[in-house]
């Protein structure tokens, strides 16, 4: 994204100032997970998911699984055309090394590449979080307020993404239309809407999965709370009498 919007700005100089105040904010609303995940490891506080939470990273994660399959089989099959351009070449097309790094297929393969390794992490932590009930401990020591401000802010920002993703697959109908139509005035041939709606459900699937951990922390300290309350609000036990 960065990549494509720095594009944008050679092609636009009266706009850089934009580009770079979208670019800064982009990059701070994408670090909120990365943070999240930091101060989740370093959190020393009782963490106990209930069962159904539990369930839900396992639904998360085997998600996750079928969309790393798909991506990795996606990128195995475009290394062909890739290898295969003349920058592989030393002998007519390739320059030097810099010239290899700096082409948008390479930063492309690569960024694809770190992403199904994210998508792999992402797994692994949700398995961890499968498998991890939380036992109980003689001294029952709270989450951090870090934690659970980071939570909230992950929550919230990345809930906005799965939310505008579902607006955008109920809505693909009615822009299939538009680009429709503007494919067929300039020539080309209009995508299919079946591609289309693969594409905004693979998305939509992949940002709910990266909610996933964040919520079921979230939900888990809630359920703590609300059952702290319980426990104090119940009557306490009449003295028998002797």
């Amino acid at each position: 994204m960065t990549q494509q919007m720095s594009d944008l700005e050679s092609r636009n100089p009266d706009s850089r100032w934009w580009m770079i105040s979208a670019t800064v904010v982009l990059c701070l609303y994408t670090a909120t997970l990365p943070a999240f995940y930091f101060v989740l490891s370093r959190n020393d506080g009782a963490l106990r998911f209930p069962k159904r939470l539990r369930l839900l990273a396992l639904v998360a994660a085997l998600t996750t699984g079928v969309i790393v399959v798909a991506g990795l089989l996606d990128w195995i099959r475009s290394l062909g055309s890739y290898l295969a351009s003349p920058m592989f070449d030393w002998s007519v097309g390739a320059r030097n090394i810099l010239t290899l790094v700096r082409d948008p297929r390479t930063i492309g393969q690569l960024s694809t590449l770190l992403g199904e390794l994210a998508n792999i992490a992402l797994i692994l932590i949700l398995v961890a979080v499968f498998r991890w009930g939380g036992e109980p401990r003689e001294t029952d020591v709270p989450v951090s307020k870090l934690l659970r401000v980071m939570t909230k802010v992950a929550v919230i920002s990345w809930g906005l993404v799965v939310a505008f993703c579902v607006i955008r697959l109920i809505s693909m109908p009615f822009l299939f239309i538009q680009f429709r139509d503007a494919a067929l005035k300039i020539g080309r041939k209009p995508p299919l809407l079946g591609n289309l709606m693969a594409e905004a459900t693979r998305t939509l699937l992949s940002q709910a999965c990266l909610l996933a951990v964040p919520y079921i922390v979230y939900r888990s300290q809630q359920d703590r709370v609300e059952t702290l309350i319980d426990v104090q609000s119940e009557p306490e036990p009449l003295e028998s009498g002797g």
